[in-house]
Order: structure tokens, then sequence, then C-alpha cells
């Protein structure tokens, strides 16, 4: 289509993070941070943590003002320019990092973290067990002694909704198209097309494809064993409901 009135950008989590907040409004990060309360992880700050696939920062930038030290980590810059912009209207204080979190280096002057985060299912974006295996393992060596690794992925229930799905969200700013199947070996695939208001009659189109994998409660449990953690917790829903009916499983692991 030879349209001036359309401008297309196919980076992965590039046109997406111009809309991401507006199609996340929800209350997962406050189900967060009462489900950390709950289950006795925060302590008293100043003490640090990470917050890995962070995105818009939505909850570093909850716990920063908690009064933690916080790193978000992000393999997107574009979702981390907007993470970035929250903490300084907010004014708080986040270091942010744009890295694959499977190769995660801590930086240097910050003591070793009492806990790490990884929420909004970006643990699935791990290609293979292999990838997810690396991961804890780095996370394993980076924490402190009794530190946490916390984290929630796809459910069973999600999977289902996901196979031959199809969503769309339309209003007067943007327009999102937004398709999903699974194969038989766990595999997610999803495509995204949308169409954001600039001015006028002028619009962004962007175009994104987007891999993820399924991974059952066991061979969760079982890399984070293998990783080295001595005490692994799963819920459904944080607890809401049985993991087989969950739309996102939950997991805390213990560092020895």
């Amino acid at each position: 289509m030879d349209d001036k009135r359309f401008s297309v950008d196919s980076s992965p989590y590039t046109g997406l993070a111009n809309v991401y907040d507006e199609l996340t409004e929800d209350d997962l990060p406050d189900k967060w941070i009462g489900f950390l309360a709950q289950q006795q992880l925060l302590p008293n700050p100043p003490v640090s943590l990470g917050d890995l696939g962070c995105g818009t920062g939505v909850l570093a930038v909850r716990l920063a003002q908690r009064g933690y030290h916080v790193v978000g980590v992000d393999n997107s810059s574009s979702m981390l320019t907007f993470a970035h912009q929250r903490a300084m209207e907010e004014k708080v204080k986040v270091r942010w990092l744009n890295q694959d979190m499977r190769y995660l280096r801590w930086p240097q002057g910050l003591p070793a973290p009492a806990g790490f985060l990884c929420t909004r299912d970006a643990l699935n974006y791990m290609p293979s067990c292999e990838d997810l295996l690396k991961l804890c393992h780095c996370v394993y060596g980076l924490l402190d002694k009794n530190g946490w690794f916390a984290f929630d992925v796809l459910g069973p229930m999600r999977i289902q909704q996901l196979q031959a799905g199809a969503w769309h969200v339309v209003d007067d700013e943007m327009a999102i198209i937004h398709a999903t199947e699974v194969d038989v070996t766990g595999k997610i695939y999803h495509d995204v097309t949308g169409f954001q208001r600039l001015q006028g009659n002028n619009y962004q189109r962007f175009d994104e494809h987007h891999i993820q994998m399924f991974y059952p409660q066991n061979d969760i449990e079982g890399l984070l064993k293998e990783a080295g953690f001595a005490k692994i917790l799963a819920f459904g829903d944080f607890g809401e409901s049985e993991i087989s009916l969950s739309d996102r499983m939950t997991f805390v692991a213990i560092k020895k």
C-alpha cells in the first residue's frame, strides 16, 4: 500500500512499546506487591531487587517508590525508554539495563540482590529448556544468601485461549489486531498488527511477530532444582486457583 498517511515499523517491541501501557492497564503490579508481602519476601528497604523483563517499568518504579534499590532489565531499548521516562516523572531512581537476562551482569557497587522478579510471562520468551536453565543459573549465582526468584508464566487455561486465538482493540487513538497459535511442542506464535494515531489523519503502523514457549509446572520445578534452588513454591494465579486451571502460574524459588 503506497499511502503517505501510514508509516510502517516492524522492529519487535518498538511499535508495541508505544501502546504497551494502554494494553496492559490492570492490577497485576498490585497483585505482585501484595503477593510478595504475603509471602514475606519484601525485607525492610533499602535492599537491592532486580526486575527482569521489566518492560515499561511499572513494577520497578512501584518498588523504587517503597525505598528499594531497583535494577530493571529488558532486551528492548524502546520499552526501556518509556521506563526511564516513568521513573523521571515519578522522581525515583532506577537503574535500567538493556541486556539479555540469560547473561545478566549485575551493576558494580550494588549489593547482591535480595530477590529477582520476572512478571507478565517474560520467562515464556525463553526459547528452550536450555535457555531457561541458563537464566536460572544466572539468577542463582547473582542472588544474595537466602535470596529469592519470583516469577509468573503462562498457565494451562491461557494456553487453551491462545490456540487459534484472535483479539482486537479499537479506540480513537489506536487499533490493534492480535492473532495467536500454539503448536504441538508448546511453541506460541503471536502476530500483532497495530495502527497508532499520530497527528490528524496520520497513523503509524507496526507489525510484530513474537514467539513464546509454554513450560509445564514439572519442567520449571526441575530446572529450578537443577540450578540449585532449595525451596520451590508454585501457585495458580497467586493462590486463587488450582494450577491446572490457572491463567498464570506463579513460582517462588529460594536460594540455599
